[in-house]
């Protein structure tokens, strides 16, 4: 795929968020495909109804559809470093880290059990910096927003919002993406949102988000906003890097 234009990131943002009744979802192992992309670089998934909360595995089902998973434990955030700006010369400077966080809110739905809405990313971040742009590229990676409780099993609708965002001079977001992924974006931030009804769970797996500059990109950051809704009951709990 090419690489997409800020004008079209801009004009994305005026769409919808991706549902599954928008995506003409199909299953695969325990997981309902809400979207998966013809690269296979970003994908959605929900688990399909009845699956055990304590068993199911986003990932296994992501790795049958052959998608490139990031980092599979979340830790301390760990920046990338090494990027001061352009080298003056032809040589090439890298550098690689991980991005990762979760938090938990505590949720309690009108007539139901109170339990956790869970937010969780970890994502690879790779920059590198070169004779005429540095860049700094997000994936692969994977969030969760995930209603964690048993009674009701599922929310009416759960949310999952990701964002990701870099410090530098002049930083442009560029995106290797099919049109209609639903990414937003301009200058050093991205983000991401979508909905999906009668579920207790979303993730979304994804690669290629760079941002680049003439001059310096740095301090890498992203964010997973989960929430969960229970009629006109919201929770939102956010995990920062």
């Amino acid at each position: 795929m090419g690489v997409a234009t800020l004008a079209t990131l801009v004009a994305l943002a005026a769409g919808p968020a991706v549902t599954a009744s928008a995506a003409n979802p199909h299953s695969v192992g325990n997981s309902t495909v809400v979207y998966l992309s013809p690269d296979r670089s970003f994908a959605v998934l929900v688990p399909l109804p009845g699956v055990s909360k304590q068993s199911y595995s986003a990932s296994r089902d992501l790795q049958a559809l052959n998608v490139q998973l990031g980092p599979q434990t979340v830790t301390s955030s760990t920046n990338v470093s090494g990027l001061t700006g352009r080298t003056g010369s032809k040589h090439t400077v890298t550098a690689a880290g991980t991005l990762s966080a979760s938090n938990s809110n505590r949720t309690c739905p009108p007539g139901g059990l109170c339990d956790n809405t869970t937010a969780w990313f970890s994502t690879t971040v790779n920059a590198q910096s070169g004779w005429w742009v540095a860049t700094m590229t997000f994936g692969p990676g994977q969030s969760q927003a995930a209603w964690l409780g048993c009674c009701p099993w599922n929310a009416t609708t759960m949310y999952l919002t990701d964002n990701w965002s870099v410090g530098g001079i002049a930083v442009s977001v560029n995106i290797s993406m099919p049109p209609g992924i639903g990414i937003a974006g301009s200058g050093s931030s991205a983000s991401w949102s979508s909905s999906v009804n009668n579920v207790w769970l979303i993730t979304h797996s994804f690669n290629g988000i760079q941002f680049s500059s003439n001059w310096v990109v740095c301090c890498p950051s992203e964010s997973a906003w989960a929430t969960s809704q229970f009629g006109g009951y919201f929770v939102t709990t956010v995990a920062n890097s």
